[in-house]
Protein backbone atom coordinates (compact mmCIF):
# COMPACT_ATOMS: atom_id res chain seq x y z
CA UNK A 1 0.00 0.00 0.00
CA UNK A 2 1.39 3.41 -0.86
CA UNK A 3 2.05 6.04 1.78
CA UNK A 4 -1.02 8.09 1.01
CA UNK A 5 -3.22 5.02 1.14
CA UNK A 6 -2.32 4.39 4.79
CA UNK A 7 -4.03 7.55 5.97
CA UNK A 8 -6.68 6.00 8.21
CA UNK A 9 -5.89 6.20 11.92
CA UNK A 10 -5.78 3.35 14.42
CA UNK A 11 -8.89 4.31 16.40
CA UNK A 12 -7.35 2.95 19.59
CA UNK A 13 -5.96 6.49 19.87
CA UNK A 14 -9.18 8.29 18.93
CA UNK A 15 -10.72 11.06 20.98
CA UNK A 16 -9.76 14.12 18.93
CA UNK A 17 -12.50 16.37 17.66
CA UNK A 18 -11.99 19.01 14.94
CA UNK A 19 -11.91 22.62 16.00
CA UNK A 20 -11.05 25.95 14.47
CA UNK A 21 -7.41 26.99 14.67
CA UNK A 22 -6.06 30.51 14.36
CA UNK A 23 -2.84 31.75 12.81
CA UNK A 24 -2.73 30.08 9.41
CA UNK A 25 -2.56 26.68 7.79
CA UNK A 26 -3.10 23.73 10.16
CA UNK A 27 -2.36 20.19 8.99
CA UNK A 28 -1.28 18.24 12.07
CA UNK A 29 -3.65 19.06 14.96
CA UNK A 30 -5.16 15.56 14.99
CA UNK A 31 -1.75 13.89 14.81
CA UNK A 32 -0.46 15.94 17.74
CA UNK A 33 -3.37 14.88 19.91
CA UNK A 34 -2.91 11.23 18.93
CA UNK A 35 0.80 11.43 19.78
CA UNK A 36 -0.01 12.67 23.25
CA UNK A 37 -2.47 9.81 23.78
CA UNK A 38 0.11 7.33 22.50
CA UNK A 39 2.87 8.64 24.82
CA UNK A 40 0.59 8.40 27.85
CA UNK A 41 -0.63 4.89 26.94
CA UNK A 42 2.95 3.70 26.33
CA UNK A 43 4.19 4.95 29.71
CA UNK A 44 6.23 7.84 28.39
CA UNK A 45 8.62 9.50 30.85
CA UNK A 46 9.01 13.26 31.12
CA UNK A 47 12.68 14.22 30.97
CA UNK A 48 14.47 17.36 32.11
CA UNK A 49 17.03 18.73 29.66
CA UNK A 50 18.67 20.66 32.49
CA UNK A 51 19.23 17.64 34.73
CA UNK A 52 22.63 16.98 33.15
CA UNK A 53 25.32 19.19 31.64
CA UNK A 54 24.54 20.21 28.06
CA UNK A 55 26.02 18.03 25.35
CA UNK A 56 29.07 19.99 24.15
CA UNK A 57 29.76 20.73 20.47
CA UNK A 58 32.17 18.53 18.59
CA UNK A 59 32.92 20.54 15.48
CA UNK A 60 31.04 20.55 12.22
CA UNK A 61 31.27 17.43 10.13
CA UNK A 62 31.84 15.07 13.06
CA UNK A 63 32.30 11.51 11.81
CA UNK A 64 31.77 8.45 14.00
CA UNK A 65 33.15 5.29 12.43
CA UNK A 66 31.49 1.93 13.00
CA UNK A 67 34.38 0.63 15.10
CA UNK A 68 34.09 3.69 17.37
CA UNK A 69 30.32 3.44 17.79
CA UNK A 70 28.96 2.83 21.28
CA UNK A 71 25.30 3.06 20.35
CA UNK A 72 23.47 3.37 17.04
CA UNK A 73 19.99 4.87 16.85
CA UNK A 74 17.77 3.91 13.94
CA UNK A 75 20.46 1.82 12.30
CA UNK A 76 19.91 -0.74 9.54
CA UNK A 77 18.99 -3.48 12.02
CA UNK A 78 16.37 -1.35 13.80
CA UNK A 79 13.47 0.93 12.87
CA UNK A 80 13.62 4.68 12.38
CA UNK A 81 11.02 7.42 11.98
CA UNK A 82 11.53 11.17 12.10
CA UNK A 83 8.99 13.95 11.75
CA UNK A 84 8.54 17.61 12.55
CA UNK A 85 4.97 18.86 12.89
CA UNK A 86 4.03 22.51 13.11
CA UNK A 87 1.04 24.18 14.70
CA UNK A 88 -0.08 27.74 15.27
CA UNK A 89 -2.44 26.81 18.13
CA UNK A 90 -1.51 28.60 21.35
CA UNK A 91 -2.19 25.54 23.54
CA UNK A 92 -0.85 22.88 21.19
CA UNK A 93 2.85 22.92 22.19
CA UNK A 94 4.25 22.37 25.67
CA UNK A 95 7.47 24.34 25.19
CA UNK A 96 10.56 22.54 26.44
CA UNK A 97 8.68 19.31 27.15
CA UNK A 98 10.62 16.10 26.40
CA UNK A 99 8.94 12.69 26.55
CA UNK A 100 10.77 9.39 26.22
CA UNK A 101 9.07 6.08 25.43
CA UNK A 102 11.59 3.28 25.93
CA UNK A 103 15.08 3.06 27.40
CA UNK A 104 17.36 6.05 27.65
CA UNK A 105 20.65 5.79 25.79
CA UNK A 106 22.66 4.65 28.82
CA UNK A 107 20.01 2.00 29.58
CA UNK A 108 20.40 0.27 26.21
CA UNK A 109 21.23 -3.43 26.49
CA UNK A 110 22.09 -3.80 22.82
CA UNK A 111 24.41 -1.79 20.53
CA UNK A 112 21.41 -0.46 18.63
CA UNK A 113 18.05 1.07 19.48
CA UNK A 114 15.15 2.03 17.24
CA UNK A 115 14.60 5.75 16.88
CA UNK A 116 11.31 7.54 16.70
CA UNK A 117 11.92 11.28 16.80
CA UNK A 118 9.04 13.75 16.64
CA UNK A 119 9.43 17.47 17.17
CA UNK A 120 6.23 19.46 17.59
CA UNK A 121 6.94 23.07 16.74
CA UNK A 122 4.79 26.11 17.45
CA UNK A 123 5.19 28.80 14.79
CA UNK A 124 3.70 32.27 14.60
CA UNK A 125 1.81 31.62 11.38
CA UNK A 126 1.84 29.36 8.33
CA UNK A 127 0.60 30.72 5.04
CA UNK A 128 -0.22 28.17 2.31
CA UNK A 129 2.14 29.66 -0.27
CA UNK A 130 5.21 29.21 1.93
CA UNK A 131 4.19 26.10 3.89
CA UNK A 132 6.42 23.75 1.88
CA UNK A 133 9.45 26.00 2.30
CA UNK A 134 8.87 26.22 6.05
CA UNK A 135 8.53 22.44 6.28
CA UNK A 136 11.76 21.86 4.37
CA UNK A 137 13.62 24.29 6.62
CA UNK A 138 12.33 22.54 9.76
CA UNK A 139 13.03 19.04 8.44
CA UNK A 140 16.69 19.90 7.89
CA UNK A 141 17.31 21.02 11.49
CA UNK A 142 18.56 17.61 12.77
CA UNK A 143 21.36 17.77 10.22
CA UNK A 144 22.54 21.01 11.83
CA UNK A 145 23.34 19.19 15.10
CA UNK A 146 26.88 19.70 16.33
CA UNK A 147 27.45 17.38 19.29
CA UNK A 148 30.69 15.80 20.43
CA UNK A 149 30.89 12.14 19.43
CA UNK A 150 27.54 12.25 17.65
CA UNK A 151 26.82 11.76 13.96
CA UNK A 152 23.48 12.01 12.17
CA UNK A 153 22.84 11.07 8.59
CA UNK A 154 19.88 10.50 6.34
CA UNK A 155 18.57 7.07 5.49
CA UNK A 156 17.50 5.66 2.16
CA UNK A 157 13.98 5.61 3.65
CA UNK A 158 12.14 8.94 3.71
CA UNK A 159 11.48 10.54 7.07
CA UNK A 160 14.02 8.49 8.96
CA UNK A 161 17.40 9.19 10.56
CA UNK A 162 20.44 7.14 11.46
CA UNK A 163 22.53 8.35 14.38
CA UNK A 164 25.75 7.11 15.90
CA UNK A 165 27.08 7.88 19.36
CA UNK A 166 30.82 7.32 19.57
CA UNK A 167 33.44 6.77 22.23
CA UNK A 168 34.30 10.51 22.18
CA UNK A 169 30.85 11.50 23.45
CA UNK A 170 30.97 12.59 27.13
CA UNK A 171 29.08 9.97 29.11
CA UNK A 172 27.57 12.40 31.61
CA UNK A 173 25.91 14.33 28.77
CA UNK A 174 24.75 11.50 26.50
CA UNK A 175 21.03 11.01 27.00
CA UNK A 176 17.74 11.48 25.18
CA UNK A 177 17.13 14.75 27.00
CA UNK A 178 20.51 16.06 25.88
CA UNK A 179 19.71 15.27 22.25
CA UNK A 180 16.22 16.77 22.50
CA UNK A 181 17.55 19.88 24.24
CA UNK A 182 20.13 20.46 21.50
CA UNK A 183 17.46 20.06 18.83
CA UNK A 184 15.14 22.42 20.68
CA UNK A 185 17.78 25.15 20.78
CA UNK A 186 18.34 24.82 17.03
CA UNK A 187 14.63 25.05 16.27
CA UNK A 188 14.28 28.14 18.46
CA UNK A 189 16.95 29.86 16.38
CA UNK A 190 14.56 29.79 13.43
CA UNK A 191 12.82 33.18 13.12
CA UNK A 192 9.24 31.86 13.15
CA UNK A 193 9.55 29.20 15.84
CA UNK A 194 8.10 30.06 19.26
CA UNK A 195 8.21 26.76 21.17
CA UNK A 196 9.31 23.13 20.74
CA UNK A 197 8.12 19.87 22.26
CA UNK A 198 9.94 16.57 21.62
CA UNK A 199 8.90 12.92 21.69
CA UNK A 200 11.57 10.22 21.44
CA UNK A 201 10.73 6.53 21.10
CA UNK A 202 13.47 3.92 21.59
CA UNK A 203 11.42 0.81 22.33
CA UNK A 204 11.00 -1.78 19.61
CA UNK A 205 7.92 -3.70 18.59
CA UNK A 206 4.44 -2.39 19.33
CA UNK A 207 5.49 1.14 20.27
CA UNK A 208 7.22 1.79 16.94
CA UNK A 209 4.32 0.17 15.09
CA UNK A 210 1.84 2.43 16.85
CA UNK A 211 4.00 5.48 16.21
CA UNK A 212 4.13 4.64 12.51
CA UNK A 213 0.35 4.27 12.31
CA UNK A 214 -0.06 7.70 13.85
CA UNK A 215 2.61 9.45 11.76
CA UNK A 216 1.89 7.91 8.35
CA UNK A 217 -1.08 10.22 7.61
CA UNK A 218 0.97 13.29 8.60
CA UNK A 219 3.92 12.17 6.46
CA UNK A 220 1.56 11.65 3.52
CA UNK A 221 0.36 15.24 3.98
CA UNK A 222 3.96 16.46 3.98
CA UNK A 223 4.76 14.62 0.74
CA UNK A 224 1.53 15.92 -0.82
CA UNK A 225 2.48 19.43 0.28
CA UNK A 226 5.89 19.16 -1.38
CA UNK A 227 4.35 17.85 -4.58
CA UNK A 228 1.69 20.56 -4.64
CA UNK A 229 4.31 23.28 -4.16
CA UNK A 230 6.42 21.93 -7.03
CA UNK A 231 3.99 23.50 -9.49
CA UNK A 232 4.29 20.48 -11.77
CA UNK A 233 1.45 19.55 -14.08
CA UNK A 234 0.19 16.05 -13.32
CA UNK A 235 -3.02 14.08 -13.40
CA UNK A 236 -4.65 14.35 -9.98
CA UNK A 237 -6.76 11.25 -10.67
CA UNK A 238 -3.64 9.07 -10.84
CA UNK A 239 -1.63 10.83 -8.11
CA UNK A 240 -0.59 8.77 -5.07
CA UNK A 241 -1.73 11.62 -2.82
CA UNK A 242 -5.21 12.16 -4.22
CA UNK A 243 -6.77 10.80 -1.01
CA UNK A 244 -4.85 13.40 1.01
CA UNK A 245 -5.86 16.29 -1.23
CA UNK A 246 -9.48 15.17 -1.17
CA UNK A 247 -9.42 15.52 2.62
CA UNK A 248 -7.20 18.60 2.93
CA UNK A 249 -8.65 21.37 0.79
CA UNK A 250 -5.74 23.73 1.52
CA UNK A 251 -3.25 21.41 -0.19
CA UNK A 252 -5.49 21.07 -3.23
CA UNK A 253 -5.86 24.84 -3.50
CA UNK A 254 -2.12 25.25 -3.03
CA UNK A 255 -1.45 22.91 -5.94
CA UNK A 256 -3.87 24.81 -8.17
CA UNK A 257 -2.27 28.15 -7.25
CA UNK A 258 1.28 26.94 -7.97
CA UNK A 259 0.20 25.42 -11.27
CA UNK A 260 -1.28 28.78 -12.28
CA UNK A 261 2.01 30.48 -11.43
CA UNK A 262 3.90 27.91 -13.48
CA UNK A 263 1.62 28.42 -16.49
CA UNK A 264 1.95 32.21 -16.22
CA UNK A 265 5.74 31.95 -16.09
CA UNK A 266 5.82 29.66 -19.14
CA UNK A 267 3.38 31.78 -21.12
CA UNK A 268 5.06 35.02 -20.20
Amino acid sequence: MNQAGRHRQDRRFSGWSPRAMEGGMELFAETIQLLRSFAAAAGGRRLDAGARPPWPPGGRGCVVFKEDTVLELGGPSTESMSAVLWTCGAEEVHGGSITLVGPDFAEARTPGLPLGLVNIVKVDTVEPDDAAYLMRDLELVPFELDLKGFMVRSSSVKHSLRCRIGTQAPRDCVCAAGLAGALGRLYLEKPRVLAVETLIVTSAGRDMEDLRKILDPALAKIEALYRAASGEEFDCASCDYRDVCSEVEEIRRLHEAFMRKTREAVNG
